[in-house]
């Protein structure tokens, strides 16, 4: 596996940096989705690691025997 990433790595790397000009533009309207997207992406990954945060919080937090939503009665 090692090898086979190696390999990879190297193919990836002559790519990129044979690369030469595109000759070609991005039009309003995929600037725009492009930017949605990542727009999207970071809201979803801030509400994700938010209830994340808040589940390893839950776990170090004290309970208050006067806390009404922690009686087990």
């Amino acid at each position: 596996m090692n090898r086979s990433f190696s390999i990879f790595s190297a193919v990836l790397l002559i790519t990129i940096a044979s690369a030469g000009n595109a000759m070609a533009y991005v039009d309003p309207g995929s600037g725009s989705l492009i930017l949605q997207m990542l727009i999207a992406g970071v809201v979803g990954a801030l509400f994700y690691f938010r209830k994340a945060f808040h589940s390893l919080c839950s776990l170090f937090r004290r309970k208050d025997k006067d806390d009404p939503q922690n009686n087990s009665k």
